[in-house]
């Protein structure tokens, strides 16, 4: 069968409409080009097809730089010119705010007006990876290691038909590519290892040693090294804490591989490092970071990490840059972090509001004890009159529990003047917007409020968007953040205010 891709859908598949009254979507095809294609399944409303020859290329189309393209699961627009994976992510994303946030057209053309974006790094950029093990079998010889096929949607499962074996993989950070290698020969010696017989991944991170150093460190101790956690179990993953992750642990070791010891505790530290600080200072805000404990922050070795080395210190910088324009130069503030983590935005503001001689509170909120550890280790004392307090609540309960309190019923200055939310993929939802929208307006007392959202997932981001405009929210910027080179991916960062 052989039709012309009319565009690219936001995952990344070429469209073709209004073939046998349907739409059939094919990968790896570019908007323009004449291809050729098999169909491999049929609905009632659309095909799905499999790309056999790309009869007229698009100008835009370039050799994919690395050869598993297409086996493998983790990018799916290398074959598109870097120059244009902003734009296209730009006009993604505007399609998800009228199509999915279904956006007036006012508020669609607000948007279009203030949103900017950023592209970070676009290979070796991340500094974690989850590597998927199937052991030898009455086929295969050799343990397989990889990432999870382009056929499967996350490899959960780690059958052989989920798992790509990779050799090298191009968006890895040097180190976790030498990683990478070193585990697949020491796999080598699975029995010798004494693992089981049973999928497993491993979960390698580059930090700069624990929060809290050994005092009987080396000085010259490399500046990074790479933490460890095995899991088993597939979907519903379990951790291996015994002396099979110390095996591999130590025969990484062995290979070349400076690994963190996990006698030292689970709270890793994470610092930009030069490269990153260099990136930033170079965006149009400036990233005001000083000194290496300030940049640095930590996570449990058990918790999340933004996998793109740049992004923290360029979120983090973005969301102060805009509070400075937004007036916060004086006075007093109550921050609530909503979905905090181990603090990366809460603290990072808090520096910022002792620096503008600002008093008040930040109140970082999470429901994983793990962050929170993290949190509450790393938590800076800014002094001058800033209080940091770290609630373990998940944030429905505590916007519950707030609005019912007898002080955010009284007018006044109480409630939050900043509001920062990181929501999971799944975004906000109606209810904890409606949660958010009541406590902001309860405390308004004649100053303006502001919420920065970032959102990991557009179409979620777009529809938290549009339920915070419908309740009297105004856009004030938005940030594009390209920092998942290569692959469909990429992250909105939302500046609303809240007028008084």
């Amino acid at each position: 069968m052989e039709e012309v891709v009319a565009a690219l859908a936001t995952d990344a598949t070429g469209v073709i409409r209004k073939l046998d009254h349907k739409t059939a979507f094919v990968p790896y095809t570019l908007p323009g080009e004449l291809i050729r294609f098999e169909v491999t399944r049929e609905q009632s409303r659309f095909m799905r097809g499999r790309l056999l020859e790309v009869l007229t290329p698009s100008a835009s189309r370039v050799a994919a730089p690395c050869r598993h393209f297409g086996n493998c699961g983790g990018c799916q627009i290398q074959h598109l010119h870097p120059d244009a994976h902003l734009e296209l992510k730009k006009s993604w994303f505007l399609e998800t705010c009228s199509r999915i946030g279904r956006m007036s057209p006012s508020d669609l053309e607000r948007m279009k007006d203030v949103l900017t974006t950023v592209q970070l790094p676009q290979l070796k950029y991340r500094i974690r990876a989850r590597i998927h093990i199937l052991p030898p079998d009455s086929t295969h010889v050799m343990a397989r290691v990889g990432f999870a096929s382009a056929q499967t949607s996350d490899g959960a499962d780690n059958s052989e038909r989920d798992i790509i074996p990779i050799g090298e993989c191009l968006i890895l950070h040097p180190m976790l590519q030498q990683a990478m290698a070193a585990l697949t020969t020491s796999l080598k010696n699975w029995s010798s290892l004494g693992l089981p017989q049973e999928p497993l991944q491993a979960e390698l991170t580059i930090c700069s040693g624990n929060w809290v150093q050994s005092s009987e460190e080396a000085s010259d101790a490399p500046s990074e090294r790479v933490a460890l956690t095995l899991f088993s179990g597939g979907r519903k993953r379990k951790v291996v804490a015994d002396r099979r992750t110390v095996q591999i642990r130590e025969s990484l070791q062995r290979n070349g591989i400076s690994m963190l010891d996990p006698k030292q505790g689970d709270i890793l530290k994470i610092a930009p490092g030069s490269q990153a600080r260099l990136i930033a200072g170079a965006l149009p805000w400036s990233p005001q970071e000083q000194g290496s404990d300030v940049a640095a922050f930590a996570v449990h070795r058990l918790g999340f990490v933004q996998p793109h080395f740049c992004a923290p210190i360029v979120y983090r910088s973005w969301i102060r840059s805009r509070c400075a324009q937004a007036g916060l130069t004086s006075g007093s503030a109550e921050v609530w972090d909503l979905y905090g983590g181990s603090g990366l935005f809460g603290h990072s503001l808090a520096w910022q509001l002792c620096q503008c001689g600002i008093s008040g509170r930040v109140r970082v909120v999470e429901e994983n004890p793990h962050a929170l550890e993290a949190a509450r280790l790393c938590c800076p004392n800014p002094h001058h009159g800033i209080t940091i307090t770290h609630e373990h609540v998940a944030t429905d309960h505590f916007l519950k529990a707030e609005l019912k309190s007898s002080s955010l019923k009284s007018s006044g200055h109480f409630g939050p003047r900043i509001v920062i939310a990181d929501p999971p993929r799944s975004g906000l939802g109606n209810n904890t917007v409606s949660l958010i929208a009541r406590a902001m307006k309860a405390g308004l007392g004649g100053t303006r409020r502001d919420l920065f959202l970032i959102s990991c997932d557009p179409a979620a981001g777009a529809r938290d968007v549009a339920g915070l405009l419908s309740e009297g929210f105004k856009i004030e910027s938005c940030l594009l953040a390209d920092a998942f080179g290569m692959t469909r991916h990429y992250e909105i960062l939302t500046h609303l205010s809240l007028d008084a």
